[in-house]
C-alpha cells in the first residue's frame, strides 16, 4: 500500500513538472508571436463571417423573392462596387450614338451631379425599399413619366441595352474588384430582379434573356454592333469625369482619369476618345485591388446594416412632413409628397449640379425639368397615373388588389 502510494506521489509530480513547463514554455513565447497566434485566429473568424451570408443563398429564393439577394449582394455584400457600376455604367452609355445624343441635345451633362442623383435616388427609392411599397411604386411612375418625355428619342432597343447593362455590370465588377467572386444564384437574382423591373417600365425584349449569360451576350452584341464615336462625346466624358475626380485634389486629377481608365475595356476608351492607361499604372492600380480585397476578405467584419441611401423611416423624413412610415416604405396615397433627406451624397461639386437634393427631395418631383414636377405615369399596370401628389387612394387600393397584397398594403390615408 505504501509503495502504491508512493508511485502516484511521484507520478503527480512529474505530471505537474510537464504541466508547469508547458505553461512556462508558453509565457516564455515572444509577444510577436502570441500577437500573430491573435491575428490569426481573427483572419480566420472574419473569413468564416464573411461568408456566412452567401452560403444562406438559395436558388429557391430567386424564384420566391430575387429582391432580397439583390438587396444582399448589393447594400451589404458589396456596396461601393455596386455603386461604382452605376457610375461607369452611365458613362458606357455614350458609346452609343443615339444615347449620346440625347444626353448632348438636352444638355444634362453640364450638370451631371443632378444626373447621377436623379437616377441613383430613383433606382434606389426602387430596390432599397420593398418593390411592392408605395416609395417603389411611385419611383417607377416617376421613371416612366420622364422616359415618355423623351420617348420620340430613345428607342426601345437602347433602353433594352441600359437594362442589360443594369443587369450585368454589377456582376462583372465584382468579379473583377470584390473579395470572392459573384455566385451564380446572384447572377440569376440579378436577372429576375431586372426582368421585373423592365416589364415596369415598358422594357421589352428583357425575357428572352434565359440566363444572365444571355444578358451579358446582348449588351455585347449591341455594342459590337453600335459602339462609335460620336460628336460632342468627348463633352460628354469631361463633365462626368470631372464629377468622378471632383472629390480628388487638382494636381491629381491627370492621374485619376488614367486609374478611370484602368477599369474601362479598349473599345469602350477607343469610342470615348481616351487613352489606355499606361502598363505600369494597370499593374499598381490591379494590385491595389488585390490588396484592397485581401483586406475586406480577412480583417473587415462584414457590414451589419445596409448601406442605404435613401432614409429607412421618418428618422430621414423632413420632420414636419413626415407620415407614418418604416423600414417598408410608406404605406400610404400621400407618400409621393414626403420630403426625404437623403442619409450621403456620393459627390459634392455644387458647380455640377451635386447636392441639389442635400435638403431633401420628393419622389414625385426627382428627375429633368422637362419632365414636368409631380408627373407620374406608369405602364403595364395601373398605379399611378397623370400629375398629382401620386395618385388616388382608389388607384393604390385597385392595384393592391390586383397584386393580391395583405390587407395592410392595401390601406391608403
Amino acid at each position: 500500500m505504501l509503495r502504491n502510494a508512493k508511485k502516484r506521489e511521484n507520478l503527480v509530480r512529474h505530471e505537474g513538472g510537464n504541466m508547469e513547463a508547458v505553461l512556462e514554455q508558453l509565457y516564455s513565447c515572444s509577444t510577436a508571436t502570441r500577437g500573430l497566434t491573435a491575428l490569426a485566429a481573427y483572419m480566420a473568424i472574419i473569413r468564416l463571417l464573411r461568408f456566412r451570408r452567401v452560403r444562406g443563398m438559395k436558388l429557391s429564393d430567386v424564384d420566391r423573392d430575387p429582391s432580397e439577394i439583390f438587396r444582399k449582394t448589393t447594400l451589404l455584400e458589396f456596396p461601393a462596387t455596386s455603386q461604382k457600376a452605376l457610375e461607369l455604367m452611365l458613362i458606357r452609355t455614350f458609346g452609343i450614338p443615339s444615347a449620346a445624343a440625347v444626353f448632348h441635345k438636352s444638355r444634362s451633362f453640364v450638370h451631371a451631379g443632378k444626373r447621377y442623383d436623379d437616377t441613383d435616388l430613383l433606382l434606389k427609392e426602387y430596390f432599397e425599399n420593398h418593390t411592392e411599397s408605395d416609395r417603389a411604386n411611385i419611383a417607377v411612375a416617376r421613371v416612366n413619366a420622364i422616359h415618355e418625355v423623351f420617348s420620340s428619342q430613345i428607342s426601345n432597343a437602347d433602353i433594352l441595352y441600359s437594362l442589360a447593362l443594369f443587369t450585368t455590370l454589377p456582376a462583372i465588377l465584382i468579379d473583377r474588384l470584390e473579395w470572392r467572386r459573384c455566385t451564380d444564384i446572384e447572377k440569376a437574382a440579378f436577372l429576375a430582379y431586372y426582368q421585373i423591373y423592365g416589364e415596369r417600365l415598358g422594357i421589352k425584349g428583357a425575357r428572352e434573356w434565359k440566363t444572365w449569360d444571355d444578358a451579358h451576350a446582348h449588351a455585347q452584341s449591341y455594342e459590337a454592333e453600335y459602339f462609335q464615336r460620336s460628336e460632342g462625346v468627348e463633352e460628354l466624358v469631361n463633365q462626368n469625369m470631372d464629377l468622378l475626380l471632383s472629390s480628388v485634389p487638382s494636381f491629381l486629377k491627370p492621374l485619376g482619369r488614367k486609374v478611370v481608365c484602368v477599369l474601362l475595356d479598349p473599345p469602350l476608351l477607343e469610342v470615348l476618345g481616351l487613352s489606355e492607361a499606361p502598363l505600369l499604372l494597370k499593374w499598381f492600380s490591379n494590385a491595389a485591388i488585390k490588396l484592397r480585397a485581401m483586406v475586406l476578405l480577412y480583417l473587415v467584419p462584414p457590414r451589419l446594416f445596409p448601406a442605404r441611401r435613401t432614409p429607412a423611416s421618418r428618422l430621414g423624413c423632413v420632420p414636419s412632413q413626415c407620415l407614418a412610415s418604416n423600414a417598408g416604405g410608406v404605406k400610404s396615397a400621400e407618400d409621393a409628397d414626403v420630403v426625404r433627406v437623403p442619409q450621403f451624397s456620393q459627390f459634392h461639386d455644387a458647380k455640377q449640379g451635386c447636392l441639389f437634393y442635400k435638403n431633401g427631395y420628393q419622389i414625385k418631383n426627382v428627375g429633368t425639368r422637362k419632365c414636368p414636377a409631380g408627373r407620374l405615369m406608369e405602364k403595364g399596370v395601373p398605379v399611378f397615373t397623370g400629375t398629382g401628389a401620386g395618385g388616388s387612394a382608389t388607384n393604390i387600393n385597385g392595384w393592391a388588389a390586383k397584386k393580391n397584397l395583405p390587407a395592410e398594403s392595401k390601406k391608403a390615408a
